[in-house]
């Protein structure tokens, strides 16, 4: 693989970990607030229809919402 191919992979690789991470301590404290599974499958099935914008709309508002619950608690948290 080209040096430019390992190092985004990496960069990938790292990325997940640390989201998987910060996801587990949330839903520690925080129950779930709706039917994720259901958003994991909807944005692949666009995905997967080639509906692209529609895919990346979905995925858009899934890592927004998502970003903001985590940044609700870091607030409330926060002395």
């Amino acid at each position: 693989m080209q040096p430019a191919a390992d190092a985004l992979l990496q960069f990938c690789s790292t990325l997940h970990d640390l989201s998987d991470r910060y996801r587990r301590l949330f839903l520690q404290d925080h129950p779930i607030d709706r039917d994720v599974s259901r958003e994991h499958e909807d944005i692949v099935k666009a995905t997967l229809e080639r509906r692209a914008d529609d895919a990346c709309e979905m995925l858009r508002v899934h890592i927004e919402r998502t970003g903001n619950n985590v940044l609700r608690a870091l607030v409330k948290k926060t002395p």
